[in-house]
């Protein structure tokens, strides 16, 4: 189960950088979500969450000069945070299954002037080893093989639109399986929503990639981002987290929480950046904006 949470935090006076850390294992036992902040001193501070609430604010040993990245070591069974320096060097740290921190600081190859990446291992599923007809399923306390369930045959409609462009009709004896076709309805061609709750609404060759993005129409689209949204319009992409395209062709919203309302190769690339429109317009330091007009600089 993911657990999503925004936590604009001000603790000693200081504002905190709020981020979303939807990073949570089910092999968690009890199940704790790991949210680590920046404060405006570049110190760092947790908090830990379970099922029913969540702790105050603490400090632990450390700074950054960026906002640290948190995931879930599943093999491990402990909480890496990793971010970087003031002198750009980067450094990483764990944490226990509860949250308590490790105190275990080690330096990282290589220097970076921008937040440090990280992405979690998934080892208990890979060294399952499950056989042919069996799956990976959670019994309530571990992963473990068991039977992948057929299921029932259904009808779909006597002529849908498959995802790969062609029309057919008939039944599938394997509907819980990946090996049957998706009817999706007539001009809604090539679509695909391939993120956790994502959705595709029409047009054609829209792609949601992110977890609960969504592309509402048009053609060629793409919203990759966490929560990303393209409205419609042509080749437009939200590629941030929080990102949005109101529509227009070939606009880009790649910055966490940026925007480009519409109009033409527009760009947001910075965090909170945006664009209202006009064409060839691009920003992109945090916090920026440029309005609707054509090839200007405001």
């Amino acid at each position: 189960m993911k657990k999503e949470c925004w936590f604009p935090t001000v603790l000693g006076g200081l504002l905190f950088i709020s981020l979303l850390f939807p990073n949570q294992s089910l092999g968690q036992n009890p199940p704790t979500m790991l949210v680590v902040v920046r404060a405006s001193d570049d110190s760092l501070w947790k908090m830990t969450c379970d099922e029913s609430a969540c702790t105050s604010f603490s400090s632990f040993p450390g700074k950054f000069r960026q906002q640290p990245a948190v995931t879930w070591d599943e093999k491990a069974q402990e909480w890496v945070v990793i971010g970087a320096a003031s002198d750009n060097t980067i450094w990483t740290a764990t944490f226990d299954k509860n949250g308590n921190f490790n105190n275990d600081w080690q330096v990282v190859p290589g220097l970076t002037p921008s937040p440090a990446g990280i992405s979690g291992s998934f080892y208990t599923l890979g060294s399952l080893g499950c056989a042919s007809g069996q799956i990976p399923k959670w019994t309530g306390s571990a992963w473990a093989c068991a039977a992948d369930d057929i299921g029932s045959t259904v009808t779909p409609s006597s002529t849908v639109a498959n995802l790969d462009g062609t029309s057919s009709a008939g039944s599938s004896a394997t509907y819980s399986r990946g090996d049957h076709k998706h009817g999706i309805g007539a001009g809604s061609i090539g679509n695909a929503a391939r993120g956790y709750i994502s959705s595709v609404s029409g047009g054609s060759a829209n792609i949601a990639g992110g977890d609960w993005s969504s592309v509402s129409g048009g053609d060629a689209n793409t919203a990759s981002g966490i929560q990303a949204s393209v409205s419609g319009g042509s080749s437009n992409i939200a590629g941030g987290a929080f990102s949005s395209v109101g529509g227009g062709g070939g606009n880009t919203a790649s910055g966490d929480s940026s925007a480009v309302s519409g109009g033409l190769n527009n760009s947001a690339l910075g965090w909170y950046s945006s664009v209202s429109g006009g064409s060839d317009r691009s920003v992109t330091g945090d916090d920026d904006w440029r309005g609707g007009q054509y090839f200007s600089d405001n």
